[in-house]
This record gives structure tokens, sequence and C-alpha cells, in this order.
């Protein structure tokens, strides 16, 4: 699972300051707008291995039980930061989402446990599905993605908040929540498919993306192919990826991946051409492909494109 790097001091001054009651509503759910982007969706970075003492750990989860509302979030946000180390507080965790107080620190926590955090997947889409708790919902849709687990019943919630939800920011952070479930949410290719057409710069560029690391089927193919001559890179991009992961089955679209062997974004060249490579043999691809080595596009490019050669070829000799 990719992680995104760690932005505890944003999430550390937006807790305490709603905890002493010095940032308003209107103004907590402009700065959980902000750090739904530049935190919570970055809370998968796993803390350090026994960082913690088993102390320490059954310390917070006694506090979890505080009659304090704000000891209960507070220790919430501090297991948050224990990472894995804090496993042992999943059940209490998974109580406290129920707790209008502190449910966005105990889905934090767990998402940085990680997919042991798995019994947590159902609770966890039911505070997604919530309207009624904001902003805060964008931890539970960041910590759907970094437990990776019950795709069965998490990428369709996702899904659903991607294609409907009234708040840009849950739609965005579901989509991206969707990437980290890989090839298990390929039903969800679709409604990605879909924001990337009609969303903000930003969600197309994050849609794209997820898609690009999940892949998609055979239905998916013609529209992966259109995304091929989208305006915004990150499209393109993500489509050449997904194409990648496809294979074989995704011949259709080698004429226009031998199209972008001459694109403007050097990652859009250099992913058509593992594409290629992916997909296999296909009429005068190899002549392209070695065609493209004059063009004096990056030594990634260049290695790229003598990898999809080795395997075309290796592909057509054993048909």
């Amino acid at each position: 699972m990719m992680t995104r790097g760690c932005t505890k001091l944003l999430h550390s001054g937006l807790s305490l300051a709603m905890s002493l009651g010095a940032v308003s509503l209107g103004a907590a759910s402009s700065v959980c707008l902000f750090a739904g982007v530049a935190y919570c969706v970055l809370q998968d970075s796993p803390a350090m291995a026994s960082q913690y003492r088993k102390a320490d750990v059954d310390a917070e989860i006694a506090l979890l039980h505080s009659d304090s509302a704000q000891a209960r979030k507070q220790a919430a946000y501090h297991l948050s930061e224990m990472g894995i180390d804090a496993k042992p507080a999943i059940p209490a965790l998974i109580e406290l989402l129920h707790d209008p107080i502190a449910y966005g620190e105990a889905a934090s926590a767990l998402g940085k446990i990680g997919p042991d955090s798995k019994a947590a997947v159902p609770d966890l889409v039911a505070c997604l599905a919530d309207v009624n708790l904001g902003y805060d919902r964008c931890y539970a849709a960041t910590a759907l993605g970094s437990i990776g687990q019950s795709p069965e019943i998490a990428v369709p919630a996702l899904a659903k908040m991607v294609a409907s939800d009234d708040d840009a920011t849950i739609r965005r952070l579901s989509a991206m929540a969707l990437g980290d479930f890989g090839g298990q949410a390929k039903e969800a290719v679709g409604v990605l498919i879909e924001a990337v057409k009609t969303g903000d710069p930003e969600m197309r560029r994050d849609a794209a993306r997820s898609i690009g690391s999940i892949g998609g089927t055979d239905h998916d193919i013609p529209a992966l192919i259109g995304l091929l001559s989208d305006e915004v890179d990150g499209a393109r991009l993500g489509a050449a990826k997904a194409l990648t992961l496809i294979g074989g089955e995704a011949v259709s679209a080698v004429p226009k991946l031998v199209e972008l062997l001459r694109d403007s974004s050097p990652a859009v060249r250099e992913a058509a051409a593992a594409a290629l490579g992916e997909i296999g043999p296909a009429k005068d691809v190899v002549p392209q492909l070695k065609a493209s080595l004059k063009l004096d596009q990056g030594m990634t490019f260049d290695q790229n494109v003598s990898e999809a050669i080795k395997k075309i070829t290796k592909k057509a000799r054993g048909r």
C-alpha cells in the first residue's frame, strides 16, 4: 500500500484548537477541508515499530472510557500517533466511532493501525455515509483506504461517495481511498472514469491516479482509451497505467498508445511504452517503438521502450 507522508502538526493544531473552543465550527470545517487533503488522506504512514511501550498504549485505552469527552478525544488522537502499536485498542476505538465528539480521531487511529482494523470497516462505512458528521467523514474515507480490507463492503460505499456525495472533499478522498484497494476495486473504475471526465482539476487528477492503481475490466477499455486523449496529463497517465494492468486484452488501445510515445508529458510517454509492452504483439508496434528511441526522450523512456520491445518479441515467439 502506498504511503503519502505525514503532516501531524496540522492535525494536532486543529484538534487542540477545537478542544479548547478556540475554533468555530465553520472555521474548523474550513481547516478540515484543507486538512482532509493535507493530513487525513496522508494518515497511512506507519509509526516506527515498537516505538511505544505497552503501558503507554494501555493508559490511552483506559482514557477512551473516560467520562470526559475531551479526554476520550485526546486519547484517540494519541493512539493515532502510535500506529500499529495501538492494535490492542481496536475494539475500544470501534466503540468510539459512535462517540459524537471523538469519532474522527477514532477513525484516524484505526486507519493508522492498518489492515488489522478490518473489524472496523462496517462502522467506518456507516460514519462515511452519515452526512450529519460533516467534514470529519474524511477520516472515515481515508481510514477505509488505509485498512484496505473487506472490499465487498468498502468499495461500493466509497464508489457511492465518489458518484453522489454533496461534499467535494469527501468525493475526492473517497476516490483516493479506492486506489488503495488496487485490483480489488475494479467495480469502481466506471465511477472513477466519470469523475475524471466531470470533476474539478484536483478530482480529475486523483481519480485518474486511482484508476492507474486499479486497472479495469474488458468493459472499461473503451472509456480508458477515451481518456488517453484527455487534455489533463494525469488522466492520460492514469489511463495508460490502467491499460498496462489489463494487458493483452487491451489490444484495441495500441494505436492511441503509439501516439502517446510522442506525448508532451514524459510520464505519459513512459507509461505508454510500458503499456505497449504488457499488451504484447500488435501490428507495426515494434518498428514504432524502435523509431521512438531516436527521439532522445530520456533514460527512463528509453529503458521502458527497450523493455517493451523485449516483452513483445518474446510473446510473439511464444505464440
